[in-house]
């Protein structure tokens, strides 16, 4: 018994493991827990003394394992299981960013504690520092002497924020941290996934969410899919074919793109009630228009020999819109094409008259990507226009095409040298301080390849997981 209890210890060159500042050695941790769990203050309990005898030598394989830094066979999670005296018991419940992963901890008879904990296995030590355990690893051991009643920060460890700058540090554990989140989204997201290809196929009927709702969990997203089926199985006589239903928190009632709205928070039979008597039909009237639209949107940029014709969507709902396309087609039948092949990079985009005049006065004609027409222009105007300003546009736009170019051959270098699934850009990030991450990314390659492998990355500004586990943010100006 005493040797199946043989505390492990760290080699020497192995001592700073872990380090804060005035805090106990990860040796005398060890040498702790091993008097709280000694088998001669469990006699009269044999079955807790078995089942601290066999956590204890797993965690000696568990910290042998750590140092060597090879999993090799020890690919499944470690489960543990402690009795321990009351009085040595944690008393706060453990914070964990993963509720699977938090210890369960019940007191049983004879005035003992009962302490269950599952551990992932040691993380691939980094060996451009080999005396150090990964920060996932660190996190493990932390969490489980915490458990145990016992301070979880060792000497010679990385404290939260020091790890967390560090990408050797920070990438393995949040990798680990990111698969256990996406694994909690996979069965809402699925469940979503069906119930929306259920609609489409049963009833042709393809359903959208408001941005306020889209931000919820999968979770919540596909409890109001279920409660849109229910309320649709409530009206199988109802003609939905073809229909484009939003769910949100504004109201009821058809919009100007011919979409039925239901309100987020109303049941399924008020829901069914409603779809009994809305007005389907002016749903397909507003579809129509909507289509005879990009239809003479279409028509007139390939008249006038421009690559779009487009406004936005206030303006796209009035009377004005429609007769300035209708009056444009007719003239460009006509008139035909503003110039040769190189004007067909040339948008054009239509808007009222007081924000043409604004853009005209505001904005610097050297950064205009498209060129402004006004809703009540003539064709002859439109196209005087265009000729006046459309070169000066393409230039901008080449100019643009290419900035977008490079920086994509820097994202396609990256997802390649490092061998990410994908890597994404947080849309406040400057250009320069991309491409500035990008460059450091490459010429550290080496090293990040081994912690970098087959994840999801967008570059932001701090080092963080994101919520549902879909990828991970680092830090434009990360640190090694």
């Amino acid at each position: 018994m005493r040797q199946a209890f043989r505390v492990f210890t760290p080699a020497k060159s192995c001592a700073f493991f872990f380090s804060t500042v005035n805090a106990p050695s990860l040796k005398t941790q060890i040498r702790e827990l091993y008097k709280r769990i000694h088998p001669d203050k469990f006699h009269g309990f044999p079955p807790a003394r078995d089942a601290n005898e066999k956590s204890f030598k797993m965690l000696q394989e568990y910290l042998a394992v750590a140092k060597e830094g090879d999993q090799g066979t020890a690919a499944l999670p470690y489960h543990f299981v402690f009795y321990i005296h009351q009085a040595h018991a944690q008393q706060d419940t453990f914070k964990s960013p993963q509720p699977s992963a938090a210890p369960y901890t019940e007191p049983v008879p004879n005035g003992l504690h009962k302490i269950s904990l599952t551990l992932p296995p040691p993380a691939r030590k980094d060996y451009a520092q080999p005396d150090q355990l990964p920060a996932a690893t660190q996190a493990s051991i932390g969490r489980l002497l915490s458990a145990c009643g016992l301070q979880g920060e060792v000497e010679g460890g990385l404290g939260a924020e020091q790890a967390n700058k560090r990408l050797r540090l920070f990438v393995p554990a949040a990798a680990e941290l990111s698969r256990q989140r996406e694994a909690t989204q996979l069965g809402p997201k699925h469940q979503l996934s069906m119930v929306r290809a259920a609609l489409r196929l049963g009833r042709q009927v393809t359903v959208g969410l408001s941005n306020s709702l889209q931000q919820k969990s999968a979770d919540v997203q596909a409890g109001i899919l279920g409660r849109l089926v229910a309320a649709l199985d409530r009206t199988p006589e109802v003609k939905l074919a073809g229909m484009h239903i939003m769910i949100g928190e504004q109201g009821y009632g058809p919009d100007k793109q011919g979409r039925l709205w239901l309100h987020a928070d109303a049941s399924a039979a008020l829901w069914s009630q409603y779809l009994k008597q809305a007005d389907l039909a002016e749903c397909g009237r507003q579809k129509q228009m909507i289509r005879r639209i990009r239809d003479l949107e279409t028509t007139v940029a390939q008249r006038v020999g421009v690559s779009m014709v487009y406004t936005g969507s206030q303006l796209r709902q009035q009377p004005t819109y429609l007769h300035f396309l209708e009056r444009l087609a007719d003239g460009a039948a006509t008139q035909g094409p503003v110039g040769d092949a190189a004007w067909r990079e040339v948008p054009v985009q239509v808007m009222h008259d007081s924000t043409a005049e604004a853009e005209a006065a505001g904005e610097p004609e050297a950064e205009r990507t498209h060129v402004a027409v006004s809703v009540t222009a003539s064709p002859e105007q439109v196209y005087k226009t265009i000729k006046a300003h459309g070169l000066d546009a393409l230039k901008v736009l080449r100019r643009q095409k290419g900035e977008r170019q490079r920086l994509e051959d820097f994202r396609n270098s990256v997802e390649r040298r490092l061998r990410l699934r994908r890597l994404m850009r947080d849309e406040r990030l400057q250009d320069a301080q991309f491409i500035s991450c990008c460059k450091r990314m490459l010429f550290n390659a080496d090293s990040l390849a081994q912690l970098m492998e087959g994840l999801s990355l967008r570059i932001s500004y701090s080092n963080q997981v994101a919520p549902e586990g879909s990828y991970i943010d680092i830090a434009w100006d990360f640190e090694v």
